[in-house]
């Protein structure tokens, strides 16, 4: 009746004080009527947030409360936890009665008062703490202990109902079932995993994504885990949370606040002890298991904050490499349990890195085509000389065989070689070195490879001249070695040189093969070759990018070197 109709709770209380105090003027015999007045304690309102229940039935309970307090015949004190005023919103009703002086703030207890909480109810029940000479007596231990901190007394709490538990049967409570229990922080890591195996599976299943909404690790040395303030109905979206929530926010696991000021103020809940974080071993276990995890999310919370207190300057966005990696990790991992401004960090850095590569792609290609324009020209050089100066050095051979068939100058002829071979390898070394590539990384590799192709050329005219080759295959030989210095040469620069001045030379070489008087078909054929290729690239062939894989289909630069 009350729930449907609220409004005649006054009436009915009414009526009944009236009643009640007509009965006691009758029965004192009073010469005239008392004026009687209800006073109706609720103890743990909380209870109507943390209990599962009905919101019309909730809401009916408030408003026949606020039509008792309203009456001006009934005191209503009801007591609400201070880690619960952040949900008074939740019920309007509330908020207006909770205005003005419809609330009176108790204040923290002092030591004194601790003490008293803890003595006097055990007085009262015939009950004693034990004194020990070592450790003294286990109620002024309990004292201090709770003293250090505020928010430590449901902690208190717990502990004496599990000494009390323990008492012996002289009703003696001691240090013996204390460190039983571990002292305040073992009894709550009790409480803790006695709350947890209580949950539905659903519930159970949230711990992970509640643990990562409660806890994180300080930057500080050690990384030791800390508190975090979770948002409340940001957090509540996931399954299984909110049930999580309201289990531990009723066995004051969890504390409840309202974090920020003024109209941007949000409800949200920690641990109600950092005690949890030590002594409680699921929750050991879990830290350990994401600490790599939490350590990277602290570090982008950090880089975030500082981004958001510069104005969100790019100058404050992360760089490429690892701490990019891992605040994207971060992101994927966790995005729904990050702040706006940590998501739009990690985000805006990632476009800065694409934009920043993206430029460098571009940059690098205007400088490869620079480098192509510039080593252009010698380049061509290069392969016009080395053309023009094979074919000669062949003509050059085959006149000397004509002169003297029977016995040609082999030591000449293996001269010509060599000489053409130093000459080619010169003109490669100043071609490349007007690259962007490292100077002594150029000199360094080609004279290398054109110091060991000269000396291939002689130590195979004199292999030959001992064991009596016939002379078509020394040049075959010499050729093929010039070639192969070409084909090093310019598959440096780009690759396409290098497969035309191989391939186009081997096939050339199948002529020196046939007898001597092919020597000459063998020159022209060479001129043709490398003079080609060299007129070519001053027409402005080979414009792609210096070093560059010419399939690329990214537009994206390569290494010189791979």
């Amino acid at each position: 009746k009350l729930a449907a109709q609220p409004e005649i709770a006054g009436l009915l209380v009414g009526e009944a004080l009236i009643h009640a105090a007509t009965a006691l003027e009758r029965t004192r015999g009073l010469t005239s009527t008392p004026r009687a007045r209800l006073a109706l304690v609720v103890d743990q309102l909380e209870e109507v947030f943390t209990h599962a229940q009905d919101p019309t039935r909730r809401n009916a309970l408030i408003r026949v409360l606020a039509v008792l307090a309203r009456s001006g015949r009934v005191w209503v004190l009801a007591t609400l936890r201070s880690d619960f005023y952040a949900r008074l919103e939740e019920i309007p009703e509330l908020v207006e009665l909770s205005r003005g002086h419809g609330t009176y703030q108790l204040p923290a207890l002092v030591p004194a008062e601790i003490t008293a909480l803890i003595r006097q109810p055990a007085q009262a029940a015939g009950l004693a703490y034990e004194e020990d000479s070592v450790a003294g007596r286990l109620d002024d231990l309990l004292r201090d202990t709770a003293a250090r901190d505020p928010r430590a007394l449901p902690l208190l709490e717990f502990t004496l109902e599990e000494l009390y538990g323990r008492r012996t049967d002289s009703g003696l409570m001691t240090h013996a079932a204390y460190r039983e229990i571990g002292g305040m922080e073992g009894a709550i890591a009790r409480r803790a995993e006695a709350v947890f195996s209580q949950l539905d599976g659903t519930a159970q299943g949230a711990f992970d994504a509640a643990m990562h909404d409660l806890v994180g690790l300080d930057r500080a040395e050690g990384d030791p885990a800390t508190r975090r303030w979770a948002d409340q109905e940001r957090a509540s979206t996931r399954p299984g949370v909110t049930a999580f929530f309201e289990a531990f926010l009723a066995a004051r696991l969890l504390v409840a606040d309202l974090r920020g000021t003024g109209q941007a103020a949000r409800p949200a809940v920690t641990l109600a002890h950092e005690a949890l974080l030590t002594s409680w071993p699921r929750l050991r276990t879990w830290l350990e298991e994401n600490r790599t995890l939490l350590r990277s999310r602290s570090r982008v919370a950090a880089a975030a904050s500082q981004w958001a207190q510069e104005g969100r300057s790019p100058d404050f966005l992360l760089a490429g490499g690892k701490p990019l990696d891992e605040a994207i990790t971060v992101l994927t991992a966790l995005r729904d349990r990050l702040s706006e401004v940590e998501i739009s960090f990690v985000e805006a850095s990632k476009a800065k890195v694409h934009e920043r590569d993206r430029e460098l792609g571009d940059m690098r290609e205007r400088l490869d085509l620079m480098d192509v324009n510039a080593v252009r020209q010698p380049l061509a050089n290069l392969f016009i000389v080395g053309g023009l100066g094979g074919a000669i050095a062949s003509v050059v051979v085959y006149w000397l065989i004509l002169r003297s068939p029977a016995d040609p100058p082999l030591v000449g002829i293996m001269g010509i070689w060599v000489a053409f071979v130093l000459l080619m390898g010169g003109m490669a070394i100043t071609t490349l070195r007007k690259t962007r590539m490292p100077k002594s990384l150029v000199s360094g590799q080609m004279i290398l490879t054109w110091g060991m192709i000269a000396v291939a050329c002689l130590v195979n005219g004199i292999n030959n001249q001992l064991l009596g080759v016939p002379l078509n295959t020394l040049v075959c030989s010499s050729a093929l070695f010039l070639a192969i210095g070409f084909a090093t040469t310019a598959g440096v620069i780009q690759r396409r040189l290098l497969v035309a001045s191989f391939f186009l030379t081997a096939g050339s070489l199948v002529l020196a093969w046939l007898p001597a008087q092919a020597m000459f078909i063998f020159g022209c054929l060479w001129g043709v070759v490398f003079t080609g290729l060299g007129l070519w690239l001053q027409m402005g062939g080979g414009g792609g990018r210096l070093g560059g894989n010419d399939n690329d289909e990214t537009g994206s630069s390569s290494k010189m070197f791979r």
